[in-house]
């Protein structure tokens, strides 16, 4: 007897998926949850809340899935989704090993955790703080702009503080430059603050 053997190739239909669920246990309300997905090296996103097909969302368990395989990816290929919860200010992401050998790969859970807020109080016209390229592969720049006292740092979506770009006295505007290293790829944060304000960038690192 011959046995049958399913091959599944670049293009076939290849569905990522997994849970997402905000720190504490609760599911993230429809209207609420954003994502983005792609697959590094294919220069395209698939988005849910805009329309696309290939993304889906149920709010009753937290289940997501985007359909990958119209990208072409290959086994081996790196997936990165990030999330964000707009209702909450909540954010997190994952990352997957692309594998043609199925139709289906299971990420498991994404918790998503408050991250560092934006401004906290009425902002200056002489404080600000601008990112990019975003994404970035090995260096972004950071722009800050600040009268006196400030402090500059990059936190994970874990609200871990991973590295310190600046703190000391600035007059009006500096330009610095910020090389990840050895940090995984996924979703930071680049906040600035003062005594009275703060305010805060997203920034995607894909190396």
């Amino acid at each position: 007897m011959l046995s049958a053997v399913l091959i599944f190739a670049q293009g076939d239909p290849h569905y990522m998926w997994g849970y997402v669920l905000n720190d504490g246990g609760s599911i993230p309300a429809d209207t609420c949850l954003f994502y983005k997905a792609f697959v590094v090296g294919i220069p395209e996103t698939i988005r849910y809340h805009n329309g696309d097909s290939r993304a889906a969302y149920n709010e009753t368990n937290g289940g997501w899935s985007v359909q990958i395989g119209g990208l072409y990816p290959s086994t081996g290929d790196t997936f990165i989704i990030f999330f964000e919860n707009a209702c909450s200010s909540y954010a997190g992401s994952d990352t997957g090993i692309v594998n043609l050998d199925s139709i289906t790969q299971d990420l498991g859970t994404t918790f998503l955790t408050p991250f560092i807020g934006i401004d906290s109080k009425m902002r200056p016209n002489d404080f600000n703080l601008t990112v990019s390229p975003s994404p970035f592969n090995s260096t972004c720049g950071i722009s800050v702009e600040c009268e006196g006292e400030c402090r500059v740092d990059v936190y994970n979506v874990l609200g871990q503080p991973v590295s310190n770009i600046f703190s000391g006295y600035l007059n009006g505007f500096k330009q610095f430059d910020w090389s990840p290293g050895d940090l995984p790829a996924g979703l930071y944060f680049v906040k600035m603050k003062t005594k009275d304000n703060s305010i805060t960038r997203k920034v995607i690192f894909l190396p």
